[in-house]
């Protein structure tokens, strides 16, 4: 499915799921898992795709293909890193940074000292990633996760998209990402930029403070209406 059986680390080694030791469940979804997994000198997240459920979804594994291309490629302090992958007959296994205190959305409302903090982290984040031609169209406190140490570090990048060339390929039209965080320009459909994720980052930042979405109605459709009102 991916052209081979895994991806090398840093160490050269070809990973096996044997040299993980699952414990508990980080989250559960409709194509895999996500497990808090122990090796010999570190403990990571490991994420666990099923292939059979992807075998009958051809888009979504395109979505995961290209999720582990541009993720694995960004390094950056305030990004999760996603240090490779390996697959065996059953399952894709993707190796990524473990965020020991979870994500932002279980921690809100944040004071003004803490939001301005995660704030200027993600910001950072994000103008790394689109220095490098990365959007990531699903930013939101769900994909913003806080290490050990209280730092914030962006995630999932199911949904990210590398544009290249000049200023009419930097825009994309895809329907996509969470309705409270999408910006005018997407729920009407027209052409987008870089520019979504600030949206979504400001949307982020007003949930952070009082523990709500500014545009969030009773039907998505009511949703998208105050959106492109706003």
């Amino acid at each position: 499915m991916f052209g081979g059986p895994a991806r090398r680390m840093k160490d050269r080694r070809v990973w096996n799921v044997k040299d993980f030791k699952l414990s508990s469940a980080l989250g559960k979804g409709k194509f895999g898992n996500v497990y808090v997994a122990k090796t010999s000198n570190a403990t990571v997240a490991l994420k666990v795709m099923f292939k059979s459920c992807l075998a009958s979804d051809a888009k979504r594994t395109l979505l995961l293909r290209r999720e582990i291309e541009i993720h694995s490629r960004l390094v950056h302090k305030h990004i999760l890193r996603c240090y490779g992958y390996f697959q065996d007959s059953k399952h894709i296994y993707i190796i990524l940074q473990f965020a020991s205190n979870g994500t932002s959305l279980s921690k809100m409302p944040f004071s003004e000292r803490e939001t301005k903090k995660i704030t200027y982290q993600i910001s950072s984040a994000l103008e790394f990633c689109h220095s490098r031609g990365v959007i990531h169209r699903d930013l939101k406190p769900e994909n913003i996760l806080i290490d050990a140490k209280g730092n914030a570090c962006l995630s999932d990048f199911g949904w990210s998209c590398h544009v290249v060339g000049g200023p009419d390929d930097e825009k994309r039209r895809t329907f996509c990402g969470t309705p409270d965080y999408m910006s005018p320009e997407q729920v009407l459909s027209k052409p987008y930029d870089a520019r979504v994720d600030i949206w979504a980052l400001g949307v982020t930042v007003f949930e952070f403070l009082t523990g709500e979405t500014p545009f969030s109605r009773e039907t998505i459709e009511d949703t998208f209406e105050c959106i492109s009102d706003g």
